[in-house]
């Protein structure tokens, strides 16, 4: 969980895992020709989303379409000065979005606090889901369900199976073993440690 507390900013400086669109006063923009820029500039069939979320007049701005049907506008460099004004100021700026990378940091780093006191009362002699693998299973349980909420306010994966993310099934399948992991380990007794001889 700490190592995704660093991810998920990797994530935002490099603008992948973006959110949908929002006016939260802490949404974000990101700039032109991002990721969540071509997003919005795009349809999104995989995202049952038919027309594009930012009416960019492809004109004015196409560079090329790729494979995959998508179409990208020039780069910034190749824009006039009023194109250039109006992607990063006026009516083409990126929509604000939802931060789901740092949502996602937070998260992690708040689990990673979580966890670590739900072990701690295990050193300290508690029986309760106290054994070998309790906080192993725990985690899976609560990434799980964190994540899978938290696809709900994210816009760059598509839906697989019954309108759900593959991230959100996965996370389904991550609750499941983890309930079951942590039923096992509380049943497993350990072996207990053999008292050190006084001398």
């Amino acid at each position: 969980m700490l190592a995704l507390t660093f991810g998920r900013i990797g994530c935002f400086l490099n603008g992948c895992c973006f959110g949908k669109p929002t006016d939260l006063p802490w949404a974000v923009r990101f700039p032109y020709n991002s990721f969540a820029y071509l997003s919005q500039i795009n349809p999104n069939i995989e995202r049952n989303r038919t027309e594009p979320q930012l009416e960019l007049p492809q004109d004015d701005y196409i560079s090329f379409i790729d494979k995959d049907g998508h179409w990208h506008p020039k780069p910034y460099e190749y824009l006039t000065d009023e194109q250039k004004n109006d992607v990063t100021k006026g009516k083409y700026r990126c929509l604000a979005i939802h931060p789901t990378q740092l949502y996602s940091s937070a998260m992690g780093a708040l689990l990673c606090v979580i966890l670590f006191l739900f072990w701690r009362r295990s050193e300290r002699g508690a029986k309760l889901l106290a054994n070998p693998g309790c906080t192993f299973s725990l985690m899976f349980i609560l990434y799980g369900i964190m994540r899978f909420f938290m696809e709900f306010l994210r816009d760059d994966n598509p839906f697989e199976f019954d309108d759900l993310t593959i991230s959100q099934n996965i996370s389904i399948v991550m609750i499941i073993t983890g309930s079951v992991l942590l039923i096992v380990f509380q049943k497993y007794k350990p072996k207990s440690k053999p008292k050190s001889k006084k001398s």
